[in-house]
This record gives C-alpha cells, sequence and structure tokens, in this order.
C-alpha cells in the first residue's frame, strides 16, 4: 500500500435536472484519471453522461415505488473523455 502524506479531497455539487456545476466538474477532471464509485442507483451513469453526453450510457428514471435509483449498470467500464480527461 503507497502512503499519500497529503491528500486533498475536493467536492463538486452537481445537479443533473438543471445542469449545474458540469463544467466545474470537467475542469477539475483534466489530466487525470478519475474513479467514479457509488452505491446502485445514485446516478453514476447520469453524471457520466452529462459529462460526456457522446456516450450515452443506459440510464432510468427514479422509482415511482421506491422513489430511489434503479441499477442499471452492469460492469465496470473505463471511458476515455473527449475534452481530454484522462491520459
Amino acid at each position: 500500500m503507497k502512503y499519500i502524506p497529503e491528500l486533498v479531497i475536493r467536492l463538486c455539487c452537481h445537479r443533473q435536472s438543471q445542469k449545474i456545476g458540469i463544467e466545474e466538474l470537467k475542469e477539475l477532471l483534466k489530466g487525470k484519471t478519475t474513479l467514479i464509485a457509488g452505491q446502485s442507483g445514485v446516478g453514476k451513469s447520469t453524471l457520466v453522461n452529462s459529462i460526456e453526453s457522446k456516450l450515452s450510457l443506459k440510464t432510468e428514471e427514479i422509482s415511482d415505488f421506491s422513489g430511489k435509483g434503479q441499477h442499471t449498470t452492469t460492469f465496470a467500464e473505463m471511458h476515455e473523455l473527449s475534452f481530454e480527461a484522462a491520459n
């Protein structure tokens, strides 16, 4: 395991319904390889689609029954972004 003496965590807020925060997030991703992780149905694919719309990852609407997101992604995948985020 690699010791990281100083770890800086930046929080970037995003509101999908109003497309708020996407440009700021794209700027933070430039020149970096980034992992987006979270529980099933929290909107990871929706976030990636907002960052890179040409990907058109499968997403679902919030469940009427539970009021929660629905599981749609069945495997992990790495994507190269058009704005030179990952090297």
